[in-house]
């Protein structure tokens, strides 16, 4: 059975603990990012370790195909092993790297995406032509979502405990941005002053645009007669906020939302374009990599007509309309299709062309199209076989894939190239440091007959 299936424990049958302690040596770490092991010709995987270590597994699942360790000590270290600079790391469920050098960190996620090209897309693509590009391992994040847990008449928040549903409550998180944790200080006094909304409080989730500018979506488990009132005293309490410019929304577990205060967006500048955000649109967290992130997947390319499908706010749209005659995108999320037309305003752009719908009806409904470049960032799950198979009728010499799960970009990418499209280039962005997720751009070219 591949790795990669293992790494995800698609196989949870014959679970039983292994009695005796035994001890293993880590040879690299693997989708998921535990380190891949071998004990007695079986693969091992092992959490919160460092290719190099010596590790000593003192409880494991016998998984039938595998080895899942859940109770190890460092026999040896590592040369690449670190003191983990957060003192909720190991507990807190948030990173997983922190543990180990930022060099070995970027290491690991080449070979992370070697090895799902390798055993999900059956592709040799060789470690040494993946570019990677570093981000600050630290302060990096706009967005967080931050946990509720109840004591009494008080409350803390913070994430997940590893492998739980647990709440570990925290002080501070290294990994989001000075300014947005700072900002969390001020928002905690607000709910200090608001017991009504403090009781109904589960999650927190906070979104940075320009400086003192934040979308806040706090979801409660009330019913809906219940937010009209939790709205007043949340307007009350919010006047301490300062010069923050907050938009505040409630929400509840069927997704109903209301909009309290603000307008309901913030904006994010990239280089010389300007994005509008609301709530429900999709904007990537780290904006230190944000340009490079761009400029991987659209800088080079130019012509008659470019197609931009799952398109989001434009973020891509605007940049590829400055070397393209005509941008077709394609989205159907309704808050980034708001978002995009105002976008597409707000920068005066105009050769851009939005329509609002899925990419097979859009497809369909424009099988003879024809477009020198295709660029898809498609959500985590990744195209549909049927959808790769129709996208590559249109005849586009190049595409850009940008992925952030190596597994479905591998199993996509062995689609387009059975359609004889052949990889360009591979580049790892790394906009999740101290974690193992990874964001790609691959570029394809279609093979001359």
């Amino acid at each position: 059975m591949p790795l990669i299936a293992l790494a995800k424990g698609w196989q949870r049958t014959f679970r039983f603990k292994l009695k005796a302690p035994f001890t293993v040596n880590i040879e690299r770490i693997i989708p998921g990012g535990r380190g891949l092991a071998f004990y007695e010709g079986r693969a091992t995987f092992v959490p919160f370790s460092v290719p190099g270590d010596r590790i000593l597994i003192q409880q494991c699942e016998d998984r039938r195909h595998y080895l899942s360790a859940q109770s190890i000590s460092v026999v040896e270290a590592s040369p690449q092993r670190v003191a983990a600079p957060c003192p909720y790391f190991g507990k807190c469920g948030g990173c997983n790297f922190q543990h180990m050098s930022y060099e070995r960190q970027l290491a690991s996620k080449k070979e992370i995406l070697v090895d799902a090209l390798k055993h999900v897309g059956k592709i040799d693509f060789p470690t040494s032509e993946v570019s990677l590009i570093p981000s600050p391992p630290l302060g990096y994040r706009n967005r967080l979502q931050l946990k509720i847990s109840h004591h009494g008449a008080d409350f803390s928040w913070g994430f997940f405990q590893h492998a739980s549903h647990q709440v570990i409550a925290v002080e501070n998180c290294l990994i989001a941005s000075q300014d947005l944790w700072g900002f969390l200080s001020s928002l905690q006094q607000v709910f200090k002053a608001s017991p009504l909304l403090r009781n109904r409080l589960t999650e927190v989730e906070v979104f940075q645009g320009r400086p003192h500018e934040y979308l806040v979506e706090l979801r409660i488990g009330a019913g809906a007669s219940d937010l009209e009132l939790l709205g007043k005293e949340l307007r009350l309490s919010a006047m301490n906020l300062g010069g923050a410019e907050v938009s505040f929304f409630l929400s509840l577990p069927s997704g109903k939302a209301l909009k309290i205060s603000g307008k309901g967006f913030v904006w994010k500048k990239i280089g010389d374009l300007e994005y509008r955000v609301s709530r429900g649109s999709f904007f990537q967290v780290n904006d230190y990599l944000l340009e490079r992130l761009r400029d991987c997947a659209v800088s080079g390319f130019s012509g008659k007509r470019v197609l931009d499908f799952y398109c989001g706010v434009g973020f891509f749209s605007l940049a590829l309309a400055k070397n393209f005659e005509e941008v077709w995108a394609v989205e159907l999320n309704g808050s980034a299709v708001q978002d995009f037309q105002e976008n597409v305003k707000h920068n005066q752009v105009a050769n851009c062309t939005l329509f609002a719908q899925d990419l097979r009806s859009f497809i369909r409904e424009h099988g003879s199209l024809q477009a020198e470049l295709i660029l898809i960032d498609p959500p985590r799950m990744g195209l549909a076989k049927e959808s790769i198979e129709q996208v590559s009728t249109i005849g586009a010499i190049d595409v850009v894939y940008v992925s952030c799960d190596p597994s479905t970009l591998a199993r996509d990418l062995r689609i387009f190239l059975n359609q004889q499209y052949q990889i360009c280039s591979l580049n790892v962005l790394d906009l999740f440091p101290q974690t193992h997720h990874l964001e790609t751009v691959a570029r394809l070219r279609k093979a001359r007959p």
